[in-house]
């Protein structure tokens, strides 16, 4: 098993989450994303394609993906973090 220490973020204030995860091997892109808890946006960010949107759904998922962080770590740091109250993660 090896472990992880992820950051996630769009690019704006108050959107940033960091966890751990547990993985046989080192989690792609996607499988990150797809535990971001604002993904599908953030209170007071208009997305879409109007004009008084603040981006497309496409820029906002480029800045997702800009700011996607992943590092191994070991067990005790693993086990640090989610003391801390990190959450955990664990895929098979």
């Amino acid at each position: 098993m090896r472990f992880f220490h992820v950051s996630c973020g769009n690019g704006y204030c108050g959107c940033d989450e960091e966890w751990v995860m547990a993985s046989e091997t080192m989690p792609d892109v996607d499988e990150v994303v797809e535990h971001y808890s604002y993904l599908d946006g953030a209170a007071g960010l208009e997305i879409g394609d109007d004009e008084d949107c603040d981006m497309t759904e496409e820029e906002y998922y480029e800045n997702i993906y800009d700011n996607v962080y992943v590092e191994e770590i070991t067990l005790q740091e693993f086990n640090d973090f989610v003391e801390d109250g990190l959450e955990k993660i664990e895929k098979r």
